[in-house]
């Protein structure tokens, strides 16, 4: 599917979806806790409904009622079962870690992009966790778990994605154990802080010392609760970007409080000259915006929006953590310079750090989304500036994340 946004006036209020990071922790652990959890606001991207489908598949009970979705969650894992998770990569790591320490064996499946994504993280601790797993030669998905982890306290390394340390704490949460971990190099820590946050709504207290040594007492595991998703600072963070850059729009829906990692957008906006706008809703002036020179490392879903930002603002921009970019729904640096390469921007990488030589226009012309739904809508933002209509080849993409993209682009009186 393409979709063509023509330049011109956009102004509006835009309600957020929720966020499919918290709902997925949220889904899982209500699946895997003691008794019936209310969860409200679970939102429709394909991501979420990947992990209820997960979770049924593990023999969770859900209920859509007129207050919410119930589920009921299991007492065990099943041996011998096989969960598809399309192409969620938190789903997988997450369920990795609870098959990890399940008694039997489980297969972890999926489809699309996430085939291509690597999940090396078990492979490279076999010893240090003492499980067996078993996957292709280029330790990707399928993955399967035989026998439970055996160790009481290992040392990791969370350099490569904190949804790795994620899923060990969920299968340790679901196994009640005491347990210690050492872990070294995490990369996104508010992340890894959503997942303790989650863990804790459902009775499970991780302890930790600057997010290196953890700490599980003995517990008695999960346990329901009533929880309502937040709205998404991700898919927020276009919007917001294209009010910086001069359209009059306003975000609903999402929280100030939150621990999602993409609210730094409010900071590095700030830190750029521009101003945060907080009333009933959300919006930002960047008439006397700068150039962004940040770190991405702990927060790399902001490299897109960032990068349009960046491109419409005269100057150069500098984005550093371009090595989070690598293992996504594409290989989110080459996607970005080339497809903003057509859109008459010069972007070049040098190191870990993404340059962006901004000016007050763009290009127009057809661009492709690389299957990456945060591609698809960075360059849609971006059309709404070009000097002619950019087209977005694969534009279905966004249903990973915020299908309702499109819908709210076009009441913000964008033209299909």
């Amino acid at each position: 599917m393409n979709k063509t946004v023509i330049p011109g006036n956009f102004e509006g209020i835009v309600k957020i979806p929720s966020s499919k990071s918290d709902s997925q922790r949220v889904i899982l652990a209500a699946g895997l806790a003691k008794g019936t959890s209310l969860i409200k606001n679970i939102g429709i991207c394909s991501d979420e409904a990947a992990m209820l489908e997960a979770i049924r598949t593990l023999g969770a009970q859900i209920r859509e009622t007129e207050d919410g979705t119930e589920i009921t969650g299991i007492s065990k894992i099943p041996s011998g079962i096989e969960v598809n998770i399309s192409e969620s990569g938190l789903a997988a790591r997450l369920l990795s870690g609870v098959f990890a320490f399940s008694e039997g064996q489980q297969t972890v499946q999926g489809q699309g992009s996430v085939l291509s994504r690597k999940m090396s993280f078990y492979f490279k601790h076999t010893n240090e966790l003492q499980c067996q797993v078993s996957g292709n030669k280029d330790n990707m998905l399928p993955l399967t778990f035989h026998n439970a982890i055996s160790s009481s306290g290992f040392t990791v390394n969370g350099g490569e994605s904190s949804q790795d340390i994620s899923g060990l704490l969920y299968g340790l949460a679901f196994s009640g154990k005491t347990f210690n971990m050492h872990v070294l190099h995490l990369k996104s820590k508010p992340y890894l802080q959503m997942t303790l946050d989650t863990l804790s709504k459902f009775g499970i207290v991780v302890t930790h010392q600057n997010f290196e040594f953890f700490s599980i007492s003995e517990n008695n595991g999960l346990q329901a609760c009533s929880h309502t998703i937040e709205g998404d600072w991700s898919s927020a963070s276009f919007w917001l970007v294209a009010a910086a850059l001069g359209k009059n729009i306003a975000v609903d829906g999402i929280q100030l409080s939150s621990l999602q990692a993409d609210k730094q957008l409010l900071n590095i906006l700030t830190n750029a000259n521009c101003t945060v706008l907080r009333s009933q809703f959300l919006t930002v002036d960047g008439e006397k915006r700068t150039p962004v020179n940040t770190d991405l490392t702990h927060s790399p879903d902001l490299f897109p929006a960032l990068t349009t930002y960046a491109a419409l603002t005269p100057g150069t921009s500098y984005l550093k953590g371009v090595h989070r970019l690598y293992n996504k729904e594409s290989n989110r640096t080459a996607a970005l310079l080339e497809e903003f390469s057509k859109l008459g921007v010069v972007l070049s990488v040098e190191g870990d750090t993404l340059i962006v030589e901004g000016k007050n226009y763009i290009n127009g012309g057809i661009v492709h989304s690389h299957n990456d739904h945060r591609i698809a809508m960075c360059l849609a933002i971006a059309g709404m500036f070009a000097t002619s209509p950019v087209t977005i080849e694969q534009a279905e993409s966004v249903g990973k994340s915020y299908p309702q993209f499109w819908e709210h682009l076009e009441l913000l009186q964008a033209t299909e």
